[in-house]
C-alpha cells in the first residue's frame, strides 16, 4: 500500500482530470513519486555501518504548465509525497533528520513532461535556503516563486499542534492566544508583523477552531483571509503576518 495504490483509487481520479489537460506530456503524480525516491537514494549520505542519512526538504522543479496543474491538487497531492517520502525512507532503513517538506516550483528551463528534485538535508536550524535551492522558501506564495504546499513530521504529535520551522508547538490548552508579546501570548511568534493578541485558538474534543482577533494584518489559512473563524484540518497552512505554521491535527485527527 501507498501512494501508487492512492494514486489507482481516490487520489488518481481527483489528480487525473488536472494533469490529464496538459496532453500526453504532461507530469503524472506517479512520476513525480518515482522522483522523489530516486532523489532520495541518490542523495543518502552513510554515516556510519548501519546508520544512513537521507534529505527530507524537497523542491520540485515544474515547467511553469505541470506546475499550474500541480498547484492546483496542492494540498491533497503533495500530502501523499509526503507520506511516500516517509515510506520510502522506512523501507530502506534511512533516517531523516527533520520534518518532511514539499515544494512545487515554476523553472522556465524544464520542459513540459520533465521535473526535476532538488533535495537538502534540514533539521530546522536553517533560516535561509541553500543556494542551490534557487531560493526556495516556505514563506513565499507568489506565482514566479516556490510554493511550499506541505510538510509533515515523521513522528506526527498525539494532539493538535502547530509547527513553526521544524519546532512543533502542541496545543495544550483549550483556549490559547497566540500572537507577539510574552506578556498576554500563550504561543509567542517573534515576528514584527504579528500582532500582540493576534488569534485564538480554540480546542474542543479534537475540533480546533482559529479565531482573528482584529489584528492588524488579518490571517491566512490556505492563502484565503480569515473572516471571523475556520475550524482548522489536518495540513492547513495559517498565514500570520510574514510567519507560516502548519497546522496538525494530532495522530488521531487526521481528515
Amino acid at each position: 500500500m501507498g501512494l501508487l495504490d492512492n494514486l489507482e483509487r481516490g487520489l488518481e481520479r481527483a489528480v487525473r482530470s488536472a494533469f490529464s489537460a496538459g496532453g500526453p506530456r504532461a507530469v503524472k503524480p506517479v512520476e513525480i513519486a518515482s522522483a522523489l525516491r530516486q532523489a532520495m537514494d541518490d542523495e543518502s549520505i552513510a554515516l556510519s555501518e548501519g546508520h544512513t542519512v537521507a534529505p527530507n526538504s524537497y523542491v520540485v522543479h515544474f515547467s511553469p504548465a505541470d506546475f499550474e496543474r500541480a498547484r492546483s491538487w496542492g494540498s491533497t497531492l503533495a500530502s501523499e509525497l509526503c507520506d511516500e517520502v516517509i515510506r520510502h525512507a522506512d523501507s530502506q532503513g534511512y533516517a531523516l533528520p527533520g520534518t518532511v517538506r514539499v515544494a512545487f516550483h515554476p523553472d522556465a528551463d524544464v520542459r513540459g513532461g520533465d521535473l526535476r528534485v532538488v533535495t537538502r538535508l534540514d533539521d530546522g536550524s536553517l533560516t535561509a535556503p541553500a543556494p542551490h535551492d534557487d531560493g526556495a522558501s516556505p514563506a513565499t506564495s507568489h506565482a514566479d516563486q516556490p510554493t511550499v504546499v506541505m510538510g509533515r513530521p515523521v513522528t506526527e504529535p498525539a494532539g493538535p499542534a502547530l509547527e513553526l520551522d521544524g519546532r512543533m508547538l502542541p496545543l495544550d490548552g483549550d483556549d490559547l492566544i497566540l500572537g507577539r508579546s510574552a506578556e498576554r501570548a500563550d504561543l509567542v511568534i517573534p515576528d514584527s508583523s504579528v500582532s500582540r493578541e493576534h488569534l485564538r485558538l480554540l480546542t474542543v474534543g479534537s475540533t480546533v477552531t482559529l479565531l482573528d482577533l482584529g489584528s492588524r494584518n488579518g490571517v491566512l489559512v490556505n492563502g484565503r483571509r480569515v473572516d471571523g473563524s475556520v475550524t482548522l484540518r489536518d495540513g492547513d497552512v495559517v498565514t500570520v503576518g510574514q510567519t507560516e505554521l502548519l497546522f496538525f491535527g494530532g495522530t488521531g485527527g487526521r481528515a
